[in-house]
């Protein structure tokens, strides 16, 4: 009869196995791990964002900014410039959409006479910048078809609003008045100490009273997050939409690109201007899918979470003109369905996309389209209804195509209906 002992370990090959088992296991995790850290940023971002929206919101209006005497033109240095339409037997007034962007408006970029670049206008790209080109090249600007595009007057808030008195500040006390109004308080700068025992602290400047011995100061934002404002006046009507733009971490622009960018990234990536194709839905308030198009040698990044803002004129003039009528509506992207293609267009006024889609633009005046690359991305888009024109310009008097603004760093758009009575 045959004894069987029982086995009291496990063998070395059976310890090999499980570990791998458990290595597997642990690589699978780590792989998840940045993934739910951007998660968990994007989910605090937007609570932080849209709670900083309605407080920003509720600031401005309490503290009456969107008026002229408040608003100082960049181009002008002097108010928003008005003008009178007349038309079916009225004289109507008409205000341009502006956007209020009190740290860029401070000390902005000097213009580069050979690029599209301009900082007087929201998105910073001069009206007739061809988007399918390098804003960088001093051909960016050759398309007629392309000119007359929508854009929103660069404004900063003026030295009284800023400080409410008549002194004059200098650049550098602009900019420290517009960051400390950008800044939120509720973006408060923690210090946490190493024993987590204790409680933490709040950091801030601190003045001493020499009349009562008391301290009082300010408390210090940490610059994470920001805002700025666009103002979109209704046709006609003395009230407008105005999106309160909260960004977490926005890039700091002091000069733009002198020459021709040598990769993407060389470019300015804090706005970007695309063509806006193929659009698909846009009724009933459920947004829809549109196809971007846009110059190969800008940034294509974009995913969802992101905003964007579409732009169209629905009164194409000859050229810029600040009293043309357009309309800008901000957009949340909800799925980002296919990755940037590069395409290189083979006709000028033609573009092939890469599921076989002619798409047809405005030819550039000297052949230029064929000698360049553009980026194709389709992306979702949740917000309200949009028309799109399907004429395509061959000159500026019929530019009614729709454009998108792709800004960086975006967590959250607050809009609300103002009244602009007091212009």
């Amino acid at each position: 009869m045959m004894k069987y002992t029982r086995r009291l370990g496990v063998t070395l090959v059976e310890v090999i196995f499980s570990i791998g088992v458990i290595l597997i296991g642990l690589l699978g995790l780590l792989s998840i791990l940045p993934l739910a850290g951007h998660r968990s940023q994007d989910a605090i971002s937007l609570n932080v964002g849209a709670a900083m929206g309605d407080s920003v919101a509720n600031e401005v209006l309490a503290r009456d900014w969107i008026k002229e005497a408040n608003l100082v033109d960049l181009d002008t240095q002097a108010g928003i410039e008005r003008s009178l339409s007349a038309g079916g037997g009225t004289t109507a007034t008409l205000i341009p959409p502006f956007c209020i962007d009190p740290m860029l408006a401070a000390s902005p970029p000097a213009a580069i006479t050979n690029t599209s670049y301009d900082s007087d206008y929201f998105p910073f790209y001069i009206p007739n910048h061809d988007p399918l080109l390098d804003p960088s090249d001093a051909t960016a600007d050759d398309s007629p078809g392309f000119a007359g595009q929508p854009r929103m007057l660069r404004v900063r808030l003026s030295d009284f609003a800023l400080t409410g008195t008549s002194t004059t500040l200098t650049v550098a006390q602009r900019l420290e008045a517009a960051r400390t109004i950008v800044e939120s308080i509720d973006d408060l700068q923690e210090i946490r100490p190493g024993d987590r025992s204790l409680p933490a602290t709040v950091s801030g400047y601190q003045a001493t009273n020499d009349a009562t011995g008391s301290n009082f100061g300010k408390t210090l934002a940490s610059g994470e997050f920001s805002w700025i404002i666009t103002v979109d006046p209704f046709p006609g009507d003395e009230n407008a939409s105005m999106s309160v733009v909260i960004l977490r971490n926005r890039e700091r622009m002091s000069a733009f690109q002198v020459a021709s960018a040598d990769t993407p990234r060389d470019n300015a990536l804090a706005e970007r201007v695309a063509l806006v194709t193929n659009p698909v839905g846009f009724r009933g308030g459920a947004g829809g899918s549109v196809t971007l198009i846009s110059a190969g040698n800008t940034l294509s990044d974009l995913r969802s979470g992101d905003w964007i803002m579409l732009s169209r004129s629905t009164v194409p003039t000859t050229e810029f003109s600040r009293a043309e009528s357009a309309v800008h509506r901000w957009y949340r992207v909800a799925a980002v369905t296919s990755d940037a293609s590069i395409l290189t267009p083979t006709d000028d006024d033609e573009i092939t996309l890469s599921d076989g889609t002619i798409v047809t633009v405005p030819a550039t005046g000297a052949g230029n389209r064929t000698s360049t690359t553009v980026w194709e991305k389709t992306v979702v888009l949740d917000g309200p209804d949009w028309q799109f024109s399907s004429v395509v310009p061959g000159d500026a008097a019929t530019n009614s195509l729709t454009y998108a603004t792709l800004m960086e760093d975006v967590v959250s758009v607050t809009e609300r209906t103002i009244s602009i009575s007091e212009f």
